[in-house]
């Protein structure tokens, strides 16, 4: 839990700019944890955004799909039925246990294996099927999915990624590079779409499989 908390302790400072990360000071954790709350509500929000693209990829909430590398704080899929597999499991163990796997993504060459920790020193590679969908979204670093465009230009399994926070946040113009910079890597098919709620902002790209037509849209 303690990787985890920094991971998400990193995003809030470089969203808010806060200078004074003191995480035994009382005000700190009260600006935190509201902080968490509203990325959960504009979670919500991502959440339609993927669910408003359903016709053109494959849906969230398939078996096929996973989330991948989110935790307690900052998954979207927790009241789906969507298979979770991160190296955060805390706070999850109350979703039924084939939901929830402990591990990573890795790469065989352009094929996506799933790293299952099986204990602190033992763990179990497996070969995703090709139908696989990995999902993830606001990454705790851009190096993080550096790699998944070789996944999807391969044509052997489809991703989501994506990103979303206030369009007050410091780091907005940054993550929107970043996934810029990941789209131009892109061979088609992919779709992607993009959402203002409000003071809220959600952007999303996939892969395109499930339509015939071969084109590349922003909305």
């Amino acid at each position: 839990m303690k990787r985890y908390l920094h991971s998400l302790r990193d995003q809030f400072v470089e969203a808010t700019g806060v200078k004074n990360v003191d995480p035994t000071s009382s005000l700190f954790i009260s600006e935190f944890s509201d902080w968490i709350e509203k990325r959960q509500r504009i979670g919500s929000n991502y959440l339609e955004l993927l669910r408003h693209m359903r016709d053109e990829i494959e849906p969230v909430n398939s078996a096929k799909t996973l989330e991948i590398g989110k935790g307690k704080y900052d998954s979207i899929v927790k009241r789906l039925r969507t298979t979770i597999v991160t190296p955060y499991t805390e706070g999850l163990e109350r979703l039924n246990e084939d939901r929830v796997i402990k591990g990573d993504i890795a790469l065989f060459g352009d094929r996506p294996v799933l790293i299952k920790h099986l204990s602190v020193r033992d763990s179990e590679a497996i070969l995703l099927p090709r139908d696989t969908v990995l999902m993830t979204q606001n990454p705790y670093s851009p190096a993080y999915i550096m790699n998944w465009t070789n996944i999807h230009n391969s044509g052997n399994n489809d991703i989501i990624v994506g990103i979303y926070g206030s369009i007050n946040d410091k780091d907005r113009g940054a993550k929107a590079k970043q996934l810029e910079a990941f789209i131009e890597r892109l061979d088609e098919p992919f779709v992607q779409q993009q959402m203002l709620v409000y003071d809220t902002y959600c952007w999303a790209v996939a892969s395109k499989r499930r339509g015939k037509r071969l084109i590349k849209s922003k909305h």
